[in-house]
């Protein structure tokens, strides 16, 4: 299980004012990539009986990602494992990866097990490096 933290930022500036910010606060972009996240949840379950954060818990991701700085295209299927606190902050999260040869195989296995396509979130990522942070 790989286990590792990220930030995520609500900024409320255009994004190209935001890349000169950190440019500027001496963070070096590490990485780029695109990453297509399908969601699959078991069909079993009552959605009118669970929270978000509850149903997302027992999500499976079909991701897609894809090097925008490299060439490197990964496949795989996620099962993400997140411990919350009483507001439904992630305290912390881990992850179990299986590497895959095609995204869309690996959702018709899904769906022929009982899942169920629940949404497809597309993003654009950008890796940030500093040292420290002063």
């Amino acid at each position: 299980m790989k286990e590792s933290n990220e930030i995520t930022v609500k900024i409320k500036c255009e994004l190209k004012n935001f890349y000169k910010i950190v440019k500027e606060k001496g963070f070096k972009i590490v990485d780029k990539f695109s990453m297509d996240d399908t969601y699959f949840i078991p069909k079993t379950l009552n959605l009118d009986k669970m929270k978000t954060r509850e149903i997302l818990s027992k999500a499976v991701l079909v991701r897609d990602i894809r090097g925008n700085m490299s060439d490197r295209v990964t496949k795989k299927i996620t099962f993400k494992i997140k411990n919350f606190d009483e507001y439904g902050n992630i305290l912390n999260q881990g992850a179990v990866n299986c590497d895959i040869l095609e995204t869309e195989d690996a959702k018709k296995l899904l769906k022929a097990i009982g899942y169920k396509e629940i949404m497809d979130i597309k993003e654009d990522d950008v890796v940030y490096e500093k040292m420290d942070f002063s």
